[in-house]
């Protein structure tokens, strides 16, 4: 039974790989490198040394928002620096993982490890989602509003993004659709536990439906979501992409959700893909689009590798002090 468990991983993992790879063959086979050498010889390093900076401090606002939601569990011992670090090892995972979101399991394994149960930090992981998806969707409703409201193809796009939310959002919360469920959840049968299961997680989701604690998750959430977008433009200045950074608050959210679908590898090639879509509707050339996204990409592996060292220190610290 584990033999074909492995076998099955590996085949997930080598159709994920043909993705990404197939996808970034897609993109490059019209992408003119001598271009790109260029622009990569003429790269400001100041202003990618500064989103980078920036990148690694506005994830203490995540860290915030994750500690107030886990000190709503009577038995959390997370820190506001245990919850960074956890950002980081689930930077370090989701290299290896399907999607942006592979990381984020890792980090609800970590956060049991300090108090709470699996469906707790779940739980509260899966309510970051919901608040910073609730922060992106209206960054972006107001930016390509302002910007867009007479182009059908970013329009459509951001209609889907905002659909496909309220669904999720509303069966999530639905008191209604959660007694639907709970019709199903008595019996023995593998499917009858499993909806049992999610029955039980929607009711640890209401727990933290607390009014002060949404509150200053969506501020946190916002803090860190506009944060981010500048990190981004501060990466297109240094590509000498001179756009107004309200098309990054347009553009990225889709980006974002884009690079959550799980069918590649933390979410290489399609993030590539769409940022060479919508960038060069605003006449970025597409290898200056190319290398954005590289660049995104870079953030995210810099990341992983602080959080991949990290990890393998305190391993280490903890393997001394078990010998000692």
């Amino acid at each position: 039974m584990k033999l074909n468990a492995d076998k099955a991983n590996k085949i997930k993992l080598l159709f994920r790989l043909f993705i990404s790879l197939g996808l970034l063959y897609f993109i490059m086979r019209k992408t003119d490198f001598l271009h790109i050498y260029g622009i990569v010889k003429q790269l400001n390093i100041v202003w990618l040394f500064w989103g980078l900076l920036l990148s690694f401090c506005y994830m203490i606002f995540f860290a915030l928002r994750s500690k107030i939601i886990m000190d709503i569990c009577p038995s959390s011992r997370v820190t506001t620096s245990k919850s960074y670090l956890y950002y980081l090892y689930g930077a370090f995972y989701s290299n290896f993982l399907p999607g942006m979101i592979g990381g984020d399991v890792l980090r609800t394994y970590y956060l049991s490890k300090d108090g709470p149960s699996l469906y707790e930090t779940g739980a509260s992981v899966v309510l970051e989602r919901i608040s910073g998806m609730l922060v992106v969707i209206l960054i972006a409703l107001w930016s390509t509003l302002a910007l867009f409201n007479d182009n059908i193809a970013i329009m459509s796009s951001l209609i889907l993004l905002i659909t496909g939310y309220i669904v999720f959002v509303t069966l999530l919360f639905n008191s209604r659709f959660r007694k639907f469920l709970e019709r199903f959840a008595n019996g023995d049968s593998a499917f009858n536990k499993m909806i049992s299961k999610l029955v039980y997680f929607t009711s640890v989701m209401q727990n933290y439906m607390q009014t002060k604690v949404v509150f200053w998750v969506i501020i946190l959430s916002f803090g860190a979501q506009v944060a981010d977008f500048f990190v981004t433009y501060l990466y297109g200045l240094s590509l000498n992409i001179e756009i107004p950074l309200l098309y990054y608050f347009a553009f990225m959210p889709v980006v974002y959700t884009v690079t959550m679908i799980p069918v590649s590898i933390n979410g290489i090639g399609l993030r590539e893909g769409i940022v060479v879509f919508l960038f060069s509707q605003v006449g970025v050339t597409r290898e200056q689009a190319l290398i954005l996204a590289f660049l995104i990409y870079f953030d995210k592996l810099i990341k992983g590798l602080v959080g991949g060292l990290v990890l393998l220190l305190n391993n280490f610290i903890k393997l001394r002090q078990k010998k000692a």
